[in-house]
């Protein structure tokens, strides 16, 4: 059975496991963004530079965008993309974040083949966020991207990149490979490096609590087990005793724990009596070192009914008292 330690041990392993695929499916969404996603509507890579009004905060190029497709809401940043000219006078399509307040239709005297017509004019009115001007936009010159709602900044800038060429693809896709390799090698690592650290726990029994008819008795129990070539090893608050079954095979014969003052080996099987009930005989309390030709002789009989069976079938050798 695992302690505590060897238990958390395990969770850890478990833990890493889950963050190696993790990462793994990160760098994979990274790595084909474009080919997985061609045409989202809640999320882009901004291409656009922004200008000098716009809003501190505002979506600048290589920014994960994160939005809602539609018409703008009030009270709400929205984000479209105009042409906006430079000094030059070229147009560029610009992304801007703007406050949206309202829809409005605004009449407006056009010249038609040289003559003043009457048109009416859809316009987004917008503004600032933290100030009270207001700003027009054509409806028919904007390109409404949707309602924004937050950014993850330069990130788009590795999309970009890992998307740039087919080169760079594939030697993406030969790091994830690599990583899949090296990933589970450092699992095995750390969890040889966890298996050699020392328990939390206390091992064996604290001999120096111990009287000294305690201490005895466990000195003539250790020599009497070692003489019939068992193991003797420490266990949590206890020590465990295997039958000499081989290097390839561990059968737990014995553990010998210390409560109450006294010093007690409970015999790994379960005594079956008549009527199904635990026979309460397995459990060998000594209150004194009297005792101890007794109990010896008890456990030398149970072995050889109980356990010398297993281990000659196991081994064609007699480990016998």
């Amino acid at each position: 059975m695992r302690n505590f330690s060897q238990q958390k041990r395990v969770l850890n392993a478990f833990l890493f496991t889950f963050a190696m695929w993790l990462v793994f499916a990160i760098l994979f969404v990274l790595v084909f963004f474009n080919a997985l996603f061609p045409s989202v509507p809640y999320f882009g890579i901004s291409n656009f530079a922004y200008t000098q009004d716009a809003p501190a905060g505002a979506i600048q190029k290589g920014d994960w965008v994160f939005y809602k497709k539609g018409a703008p809401q009030e009270d709400q940043l929205f984000t479209y993309i105009i042409n906006v000219r430079n000094s030059e006078g070229i147009a560029k399509k610009t992304l801007q974040t703007k406050l949206f307040v309202r829809l409005e239709q605004i009449e407006e005297t056009q010249t038609v083949d040289e003559e003043e017509v009457t048109v009416t004019v859809n316009y987004y009115v917008v503004k600032t966020p933290g100030q009270e001007a207001e700003s027009y936009v054509v409806m028919d010159e904007a390109a409404v991207v949707g309602t924004y709602l937050y950014k993850l900044p330069k990130v788009g800038y590795g999309l970009i990149y890992l998307n740039y060429n087919l080169l760079v693809s594939i030697l993406s896709i030969v790091v994830l490979a690599v990583l899949l390799i090296v990933m589970p090698v450092l699992l095995i690592v750390k969890r040889k490096r966890l298996n050699r650290l020392p328990s939390p726990f206390y091992e064996g029994i604290d001999l120096a609590s111990l009287s000294k008819e305690n201490y005895y008795i466990y000195s003539e129990l250790k020599h009497f087990f070692l003489k019939a070539r068992m193991k003797f090893e420490k266990g949590n608050d206890c020590y465990k005793v295997y039958v000499p079954a081989g290097y390839s095979h561990k059968i737990l014969f014995a553990t010998i724990v210390y409560t109450n003052k006294t010093i007690r080996v409970l015999i790994n099987r379960d005594f079956k009596r008549s009527d199904d009930r635990l026979d309460r005989s397995a459990f060998i309390t000594i209150y004194n070192a009297v005792e101890l030709p007794e109990v010896k002789a008890k456990i030398n009989e149970i072995y050889k009914q109980y356990f010398k069976p297993t281990v000659q079938s196991m081994q064609n050798n007699n480990f016998g008292f």
